[in-house]
């Protein structure tokens, strides 16, 4: 739970990307709660590519497996992110580059100032850029009173809340 906002970069500078702190979330899976309690992230910021595929504030979200617990993000607000990959890449998030198990989103708000500009993206979104993929079942992502307003510009599977779904064995 924070309990106070959090300066991943000194944004108060109209030239803050000159100087910023490249975020890097490698590849870890995030599985537990991050209640923001209402506070915000500020200057995340991403441009560059690595070998492990999937950007975000997390790389990955949510229980590996359908019998693992769920993961939840909730009661928080991101300001002046700045996500900006030239390269092709699979998965760009803000807070989330790929989920999977049944992950939450709960109020959840990304304001104007943040930027996402992915144009060989596949699968580019503020909240989750992949969903669960291939074959699966018992698969669920929760979504409730989430806003987005930033600026997203990607290649392919764009979206505000989330990028691309798909996922075949369900009946």
């Amino acid at each position: 739970k924070l309990t106070n906002d959090i300066y991943l970069n000194d944004t108060t500078k109209a030239d803050w990307k000159d100087t910023a702190k490249e975020w890097v979330a490698g590849d870890v899976r995030f599985s537990g709660t991050l209640d923001g309690n209402g506070y915000t992230i500020h200057g995340l910021y991403i441009t560059k590519t690595h070998s492990l595929g999937r950007y975000g504030l997390f790389a990955y979200i949510g229980a590996a497996n359908s019998s693992s617990p769920n993961s939840m993000i909730k009661n928080i607000k991101f300001s002046n992110a700045y996500v900006n990959i030239a390269e092709a890449v699979e998965g760009a998030g803000l807070v989330a580059g790929q989920a999977s198990g049944a992950p939450s989103f709960e109020e959840v708000y990304v304001d104007e100032t943040c930027v996402m500009n992915v144009p060989q993206g596949k699968g580019v979104a503020a909240l989750i850029a992949r969903g669960p993929t291939g074959t699966y079942t018992g698969y669920t992502v929760n979504i409730k009173n989430c806003v987005v307003l930033a600026q997203i510009t990607g290649g392919t599977y764009v979206g505000a809340l989330t990028g691309t779904f798909w996922r075949t064995g369900e009946t």
